[in-house]
């Protein structure tokens, strides 16, 4: 695949305000939300009608026409694949150039019902790698938003695969676990951030072990690629993305216009340095290149200070006590005007220290403080400002931030187009015949299906109504009648008119005629793609996978999840005897596989044994990963579980295979089930953020198919970033390649109690709760929902066999465990 020359820069619209600034500063395409099924579920989002508005805005004020996204990049509960599928039902009538998803069920859906949309994989659904980028083709999906933790290489190889177009992130806020992998604000505050409700956890400021004042670790510094475009362009990129669809519409406009100019190079070296100091003025934390040069890069948290910085304008050079204190620095390369706002990062507080200038005095010479009364100081002149009562001790030498500007606020415009300019215009054919006794009037949708919404009515009329004068003048006016169709979804493309008797109208009576024949369409056209919805949904969903019979009949089959082969050592043989199933997570074990492997196979037999593959692999780990996954199935192993769809292109060489699908692949929805059985599973997990109403619609429908996790160490987050670098706790620094770390089980407490252990994975950061998930008291509960198949995974921690042994009693017994909690049940 050559180089390509052109890049699509796709700018974040929160809102309309957003959308328009950034297509008037450069945007090739926007993203934006619905006021539903979207991960930024607290931005303003866009209502169907304003998604109408933008797109028309975007196809027809522009040469060539502008593209909008609609982002639909949660996972869905069951009960919400009708009322989703009839917002695809108008989404697909709008005209959207794509949707961009995460939940397997939505691409069912939309591929089967609304194959007039196009598919792009979100970053949540976590394509980190091409082997994973190898499967969305068969999910019906034309591009892939890549995992932000990509190396370039990483990136080039995917943009190489034909038939996939490759979008990657290129400036925003940056998450600390893969995106689609953290359910820490699921897990510790009941808000699930797959489904666009994250409470940012990871912005709180943590206590490490052995730190007692504590810092923000998990709280990321702000990518910026400026320097990489022609890299990214080189390697076959398709699409550069701007993050922020909650930020404002001056950041859109700022953001998109300094990104347009360093793509098609028209900045000089002084005009980027001035579009970067606005964009950092508007809102920014410092800026890191993250991983894109080598993975393992440090220094890409910001522990210290959270939050919005700003750019640099000088350095505290005194603070001159009065009635208010001043305080005197040296205005840097950008002046600084009244009215402007300034921060300050102070040791020991969480956010930087701002205040606003409300008074500017340029001081005539350094020491003096003397000086004149402005309203703006230029670059190089030493000012004297007032800080506010209480203001904290102020560092000589502090790095003083211009984080507002009134200049820059002035610097970019945009307009909002008039009301009714742009929008959902549907052809309509219009029928108009005038009889002796009633004027009557047909609306009909034109379009290429048969079945095209059509309404007809008629208005009485008076007996004995004089006739026209001018029966063709009368036609003329109502074509004019009829053009009148503002503030409606569609617009008249033919009119015939028939009046044989040249019967004389007012204008009143074809207005009438219009207004009611537009609103019976209006509501034959809601029905019409309400009815197509809900069949649709309602046939997908019966289509599911059918719930095939336990194989003991109502007895529960009982499955165990361990990543040592000693984990079973203190089962009996009547405890084992009571398994279906164990399943092995081998990628941590060593050189000592073969001989765990045989251990297991000796008292389990080869028909109970299954090996989960890992959800994460690095370039660094994917050789040797394939190695024993080919050595393995030459042996004969058959029965596997993936988390990634990157699994099932590890696992294509095999035949005959039992492949599970374990819960980061989000089964919440039978179309979800139904696509991972198309991939070729014969089983899935459910989500261990599920909910207990949405289980009480799920399980019903795949029966044997569900395996529900109830008691597990989940892991809350997957992080590339090294949480004990960031911590300072890292014994060396391994850049993220060495299978093995000394570092492990760190211990972090926030301020409000949340207490997570890590673990070193590979150079990966996994994060668990203190208190493992636990649904074993719901266990009836769980089999009168329809569960079959459960299962207790002992991960992660260092559990004794004996510990594992009696745990596994307690579960089975249904008991309630101490120490434990509950999720989102």
């Amino acid at each position: 695949m050559p180089p390509q020359t052109t890049v699509e820069l796709l700018a974040p619209a929160g809102g309309l305000e957003a959308a328009y600034a950034a297509l008037q500063h450069g945007a090739d395409a926007i993203y934006l939300g619905l006021k539903q099924f979207s991960a930024r579920a607290e931005a303003e989002n866009f209502t169907l009608d304003e998604v109408a508005e933008v797109t028309a805005y975007a196809h027809e004020a522009f040469q060539p026409p502008r593209r909008v996204y609609v982002t639909l990049n949660t996972i869905l509960f069951t009960a919400e694949v009708a009322p989703l599928a009839r917002s695809l039902a108008r989404l697909e009538q709008i005209g959207v150039d794509a949707l961009i998803v995460q939940d397997l069920g939505l691409c069912r859906l939309v591929r089967e019902a609304f194959p007039g949309l196009r598919l792009h994989a979100s970053t949540q659904m976590a394509i980190h790698s091409l082997a994973g980028a190898r499967q969305l083709p068969r999910l019906g999906l034309s591009r892939v938003v890549l995992a932000r933790e990509l190396t370039l290489p990483e990136v080039s190889a995917v943009a190489a695969l034909p038939g996939l177009q490759t979008e990657v992130f290129v400036h925003g806020a940056l998450c600390y676990a893969y995106s689609g992998l953290c359910l820490l604000s699921s897990h510790l505050r009941g808000a699930s951030g797959n489904r666009g409700a994250c409470a940012y956890l990871c912005r709180n400021t943590f206590r490490a072990t052995g730190d007692d004042a504590g810092k923000a670790l998990m709280s990321m510094k702000d990518l910026a690629l400026v320097e990489a475009l022609p890299q990214l362009r080189q390697a076959g990129v398709h699409s550069l993305k701007i993050e922020g669809r909650k930020k404002s519409p001056l950041y859109v406009a700022a953001v998109t216009a300094l990104y347009r100019g360093l793509l098609d190079g028209t900045l000089s070296a002084a005009q980027r340095r001035d579009a970067e100091h606005d964009v950092k003025t508007i809102f920014s934390r410092p800026w890191t290149t993250f991983h894109l040069h080598g993975a393992g890069q440090p220094g890409v948290t910001d522990p210290d200070t959270v939050g919005h910085r700003g750019a640099p304008i000088g350095t505290v050079e005194a603070v001159q006590r009065g009635q208010p204190d001043q305080l005197v620095f040296t205005v840097g390369e950008r002046a600084l005007e009244r009215y402007d706002g300034l921060q300050v990062d102070l040791p020991g507080r969480e956010k930087p220290f701002g205040f606003g200038v409300e008074a500017i005095v340029v001081l005539s010479a350094r020491g003096s403080s003397r000086g004149r009364q402005a309203f703006t100081a230029p670059p190089g002149a030493r000012v004297a400002v007032p800080l506010p009562p209480g203001h904290p001790s102020l560092p000589l030498g502090a790095t003083l931030y211009c984080g507002s500007s009134q200049a820059v606020k002035r610097s970019y415009t945009w307009e909002r187009p008039r009301p009714g300019t742009h929008g959902l215009r549907l052809p309509v054919a219009f029928t108009i015949r005038v009889d002796d006794d009633a004027l009557r009037g047909s609306a009909a949708l034109v379009g290429p299906h048969e079945d095209q919404p059509e309404v007809s009515l008629a208005l009485p009329l008076p007996a004995g109504a004089e006739t026209a004068r001018d029966p063709e003048a009368l036609a003329a006016v109502a074509r004019q009648a009829f053009a009148k169709l503002g503030g409606t979804p569609f617009a008249c493309q033919s009119l015939s008119f028939d009046n044989p008797a040249g019967r004389f109208l007012r204008m009143a009576d074809l207005n009438d005629l219009r207004r009611r024949l537009v609103e019976a369409l209006q509501q034959r056209l809601d029905e019409h793609l309400d009815r197509r919805a809900d069949n649709a949904a309602r046939r997908l969903l019966a289509g599911a996978p059918a719930a095939a019979p336990a194989r003991g009949g109502e007895a529960v089959l009982w499955e165990l999840g361990i990543d040592r082969p000693e984990a079973i050592e203190a089962f009996s043989d009547a405890a084992l005897e009571g398994l279906d199933e164990v399943t092995l997570w081998f990628d941590r074990l060593d050189d000592d596989l073969a001989r765990g492997l045989e251990r297991l196979r000796r008292r389990l037999g080869e028909a109970r044994l299954r090996l989960a593959l890992p959800t994460v692999v690095r370039p660094w780990q994917e050789e040797r990963l394939r190695r024993r996954v080919q050595r393995l199935l030459e042996a004969g192993q058959r029965r596997w579980m993936v988390a990634n769809l990157a699994g099932f292109t590890y696992l294509e060489d095999g035949s005959d295979l039992d492949i599970a699908a374990d819960w980061p692949l989000h089964t919440l929805n039978p179309l979800a089930a139904r696509t991972l059985v198309d991939l070729g599973c014969t089983s899935v997990t459910c989500s261990p953020e599920d909910s207990r109403d949405n289980l009480a619609r799920l399980l019903p429908a795949l029966g044997d198919l569900a395996r529900v996790v109830i008691y597990q160490d989940t892991p809350l987050a997957i992080s590339a970033v090294c949480a004990f670098e960031s911590a300072g706790q890292c014994p060396e620094p391994c850049r993220g390649r060495k299978r093995t770390c000394a570092a492990t089980g760190l211990h972090l407490e926030s301020r409000r109690g949340d207490r997570l252990v890590v673990f070193n994975d590979a150079g990966q950061s996994v994060m668990i709760g203190e208190k493992p998930l636990c649904w074993s008291h719901h266990r009836d509960d769980l089999r009168a929902l329809g569960a079959r198949r459960l299962r207790a995974d002992f991960l992660w921690r260092e559990y004794a066999p004996d510990r594992v042994a009696a745990t596994w009693e307690r579960l089975r017994r249904g008991e309630r465990l101490e120490g434990t909690h509950e999720g989102n049940w």
